[in-house]
């Protein structure tokens, strides 16, 4: 002899694994959205403007930093000892055009990394 199973108890497991698959899928949604780069700002594509008068290349670069969100990397040391004055008004420049146009001219130079920081340092000899 065969025993029932109960319709209620039934539809309340249902109801509850369809429950908990709605909320990981919603979760790995979540997470998935959360790590993936907003239109490519972390892989060194972010745009800014900028309005520099005269400023030094140091001057220059924490500008940068402050409007990409720190995206340049960059030894303090080593950019403070270039003399070069910077004016440079650009509306929707890519940081690492901007940085770029920064260091034009002077003894340093820069490079984009996978991860969308830009690093400065020495030109080599």
């Amino acid at each position: 002899m065969r025993k029932k199973t109960k319709p209620k108890v039934f539809q309340e497991l249902l109801r509850t694994g369809t429950r908990i698959f709605s909320i990981s899928l919603l979760l790995l949604v979540v997470q998935i959205v959360a790590h993936s780069p907003a239109q490519g700002q972390d892989t060194g594509q972010r745009v800014i403007s900028l309005n520099l008068k005269d400023v030094s290349v140091l001057q220059a670069l924490n500008e940068v930093n402050q409007a990409s969100g720190d995206m340049v990397i960059f030894r303090k040391e080593i950019v403070e000892k270039e003399t070069k004055r910077v004016t440079l008004k650009a509306d929707n420049i890519l940081v690492f055009d901007a940085v770029k146009s920064i260091l034009e001219g002077t003894k340093l130079m820069c490079t984009r990394q996978s991860s969308g920081k830009i690093l400065v340092g020495p030109k080599p000899d």
